[in-house]
């Protein structure tokens, strides 16, 4: 949906950071309340390419709170929608069935983690906006309408060693994200520089407590991979603390304003970026056993 928070959305508003009207228009209630939200996604395959899709999001309790006093008297809030969470399903692939959902309690906030079957892991397929999980009506919006939706994919081969692709849509729709393009310039502002200083400290203050994370675990051992991000048998193809992210204006601006023309050397520019762990690779392989 729109710009959405999935990789693109963290992409396009890392490289328009100095774009303050734009900021202003997005800073409505979802928005909001996507900014006060934690979310992780993990998937984890097996050498047959069965697995499992493990979704994990909380709210933070001030917003959670906030959610809770709008509601109509008598009428609890909560993170979890079970009803919700097994629609959901369809969206992830045909053979991706919802298991369960248990509360999560944190200091953070509060929310639930979801896990839902596959039996394919050709089949499954992956949205890249975190508001597609948002309870209630934060989940809707029709800005996104005549968009095509952006997804991860995989494509698993049961050769021997086991031959998996991750389908990762870094710079399908964003212009600019892929390395020797990363910092095309944008349209000239015409905000004063007071009007940017306050647009990107509003930004902060939105996004500071933002985490947004997505990771697959391989059942096996890997014995080779081109994944940028490896630790363990576990590859993260995006892992993003806003706050961090957020706070480095040095690291920002180093980002805006350097064009890496080699992937190596876009590696090297995300080693400036606190905070930020993103797959820069459009086809992962990885070879496991």
């Amino acid at each position: 949906m729109g710009a959405g928070f999935g990789w693109s959305g963290i992409a396009s508003r890392a490289r328009h950071c100095r774009r303050p009207l734009k900021f202003a228009l997005l800073l409505l209630l979802p928005v909001f309340v996507a900014g006060c939200l934690q979310m992780e996604r993990v998937v984890q395959v097996n050498a047959d390419g069965s697995g499992v899709l493990i979704e994990r999001l909380v709210m933070g309790n001030d917003i959670a709170e906030m959610m809770a006093g709008m509601q109509p008297e008598g009428e609890p809030f909560s993170v979890r929608d079970d009803e919700k969470l097994r629609g959901n399903a369809a969206s992830f692939g045909d053979s991706v069935r919802f298991v369960s959902a248990t509360d999560v309690v944190t200091d953070f906030g509060r929310g639930y983690e979801a896990r839902y079957a596959f039996d394919d892991i050709n089949t499954l397929r992956i949205g890249q906006d975190v508001e597609d999980s948002m309870p209630g009506d934060l989940a809707a919006s029709d800005d996104s309408e005549g968009e095509e939706p952006t997804f991860t994919t995989f494509t698993l081969r049961r050769t021997n060693p086991v031959g998996l692709v991750i389908h990762w849509p870094v710079g399908k729709d964003e212009p600019g994200s892929r390395p020797g393009d990363f910092a095309t310039e944008s349209p000239e502002s015409t905000s004063t520089p007071e009007q940017e200083q306050m647009a990107m400290e509003m930004m902060k203050m939105a996004f500071k407590d933002m985490r947004v994370a997505m990771h697959v675990d391989i059942m096996g051992n890997i014995v080779g991979t081109n994944a940028t991000h490896v630790q363990g048998t576990r590859i993260t193809l995006m892992d993003i603390d806003f706050g961090a992210f957020l706070a480095n204006e040095a690291a920002l601006q180093a980002m805006a304003g350097k064009k890496p023309g080699s992937v190596a050397e876009m590696k090297e520019l995300m080693r400036l970026i606190p905070g930020l762990k993103l797959e820069i690779e459009p086809k992962v392989a990885i070879l496991f056993q």
